[in-house]
């Protein structure tokens, strides 16, 4: 006998909420791979800031890829690995233009009120908190659309 609509419902959304958790668990491991690079690039080297959020977000956006594709979204294979690698990199470019349009607006800001190095840390944490919903939505729907 198959399951009511309502069981269908409690178990797709029970697999949606381990999807999303394991997403932010990935997404806690890019965000140390961002926040580090950014750190050594704009206190070690000196970098622009801009410069060194867009790089440090691409070198989170590789290590983001390898986790969710291997952990979060494992059972989505209908398509090749290159082909969702493309997907999720195209996402992510939406992803870092809302991150670095964050950055830019709040980092300043926040570095007048409280300093330069406070301020680093206040917009990376405003730009990585916007674009993360961006980035499951779109991975979601898109790189890894073929999930129930």
């Amino acid at each position: 006998m198959k399951p009511g609509w309502s069981t269908r419902l409690k178990q797709r959304a029970g697999a949606e909420r381990e999807r999303v958790f394991k997403f932010l668990v990935v997404g806690a491991a890019a965000f140390v791979v961002d926040t580090g690079s950014l750190s050594v690039f704009v206190l070690l080297f000196s970098m622009d800031r801009t410069l060194a959020k867009a790089l440090s977000f691409s070198l989170a956006v590789l290590a983001s890829f390898a986790g969710n594709h291997l952990w979060t979204f494992q059972g989505s294979r209908s398509k090749a690995a290159a082909k969702q690698a493309v997907q999720f990199a195209a996402v992510s470019v939406g992803g870092l233009g809302v991150n670095v349009a964050v950055f830019s607006v709040v980092q300043p800001v926040a570095a007048r009120l409280w300093g330069s190095v406070p301020g680093l840390y206040v917009g990376q944490v405003m730009a990585v908190g916007a674009a993360m919903f961006w980035n499951y939505l779109a991975n979601r729907f898109v790189t890894y659309n073929d999930l129930r």
